[in-house]
C-alpha cells in the first residue's frame, strides 16, 4: 500500500511525459487526478491505521534491485495526509495562477513523490 502511494506520483509524471505541452487541459486533468488518487490512498491509510499498535505499520518489503523496507509510524501518517491534501488543494485552487502549466504540474508531482519517499521510512 505504501509503495503504491510512493509510485503513483511518479506514474503520473511518466504519463505526462507523453502528453503534448499544448494540451494544457489534459495535463491539468491528469495532474489533478493523480493528486486525488494519492489523497484517497492516504485517507485509506488513515482509516486502517491502528492507534494502539506500537512501532511501524503497513510494513512492506519490496525487492527491486535490492530489498527495500517501507513502514509508517503515527507522525509520518499525518505528514503524508497533510502533503496529499495540500497537493490535491493546489491542483484544484491554484492552477489558474501559473502561466507555465506543464512545469508546475511536473514540479508538483515530483515534490509529492519525493516527500512521500521522505515521510515513509525506508531502511
Amino acid at each position: 500500500m505504501l509503495s503504491n502511494l510512493i509510485l503513483l506520483p511518479w506514474l503520473g509524471i511518466l504519463v505526462l511525459a507523453f502528453v503534448p505541452a499544448r494540451n494544457t487541459d489534459l495535463i491539468r486533468k491528469i495532474g489533478a487526478g493523480t493528486a486525488a488518487l494519492c489523497f484517497v490512498l492516504s485517507l485509506q491509510l488513515w482509516v486502517l491505521f491502528d492507534n494502539q499498535a506500537v512501532g511501524f505499520q503497513f510494513v512492506e518489503v519490496k525487492t527491486w534491485m535490492f530489498p527495500v523496507y517501507f513502514g509508517m509510524d503515527g507522525i509520518s501518517l499525518f505528514f503524508v495526509l497533510l502533503t496529499t491534501f495540500f497537493n490535491f488543494f493546489m491542483y484544484y485552487c491554484y492552477m489558474g495562477i501559473y502561466s507555465n502549466t506543464c512545469k508546475s504540474i511536473y514540479d508538483g508531482l515530483f515534490s509529492n513523490g519525493f516527500i512521500f519517499s521522505m515521510c515513509v521510512y525506508s531502511a
